[in-house]
């Protein structure tokens, strides 16, 4: 297993953080038995305490116990049995590694994907009550001023382009009788002898 804490035994630095190996006390004495070869190596891993020092319990109920059901510590399994997988795959938040070829992490299991559903949901209510709450202090706290109707104040209109217009001027046509224009008809003048106004004079007088 791996975990965040530091010390004195095997660590690999992983994204900026320092993760240390950590091995079960049961685990290590069934290797042991079984793989004696393999025990310097097992041997570089801190072992950690899972609280069965009296009780017999199996290898899966240790991991379990260690988990717990919200995985505080963090804990990362790394193991080829797959009934250890199956079992820790009910825990949500728990990675699992495993080595086919080459070493492969796990998609989400279906209980993490439902915790991290869950505490979205719940993220998104809490949101939408914080908004409700801040309205309503909105509406307690700032007063709202009366609704003013501004009425449309009328722009100064044009001309009318109608009167504007300038009138047609009627040229005047002289009179036509049966298509023959007529003339003007000036008076005849005639010279008056200068006895004759004499004349005429003295008769007024």
């Amino acid at each position: 297993m791996f975990s965040h804490v530091t010390g004195k035994y095997n660590t690999v630095a992983f994204e900026g953080t320092s993760l240390l190996f950590l091995t079960l006390r049961r685990l290590s004495d069934q290797t042991e038995k079984l793989f004696p070869g393999l025990l310097p190596q097992l041997r570089s891993c801190q072992v950690c305490s899972c609280g069965h020092k009296k009780k017999a319990v199996s290898v899966v109920e240790c991991f379990k116990s260690m988990v717990n059901n919200n995985n505080n510590n963090h804990y990362i399994l790394c193991t080829q049995d797959k009934k250890i997988q199956k079992v820790l795959r009910k825990h949500p938040g728990v990675p699992i590694i495993f080595i086919d070829r080459t070493v492969c992490i796990e998609q989400p299991s279906k209980a993490s994907q439902q915790i991290a559903t869950d505490g979205f949901a719940g993220e998104v209510e809490e949101l939408n009550y914080e908004d409700k709450v801040l309205n309503q202090l909105k509406d307690k706290i700032l007063v709202k001023k009366p609704h003013v109707d501004f009425k449309k104040r009328k722009s100064k209109k044009g001309a009318n382009p109608l009167s504007c217009k300038k009138k047609k001027v009627v040229n005047a046509v002289p009179s036509i009788d049966n298509g023959v224009k007529k003339s003007r008809k000036r008076r005849k003048k005639y010279k008056v002898s200068s006895h004759i106004k004499e004349l005429l004079k003295n008769i007024h007088q």
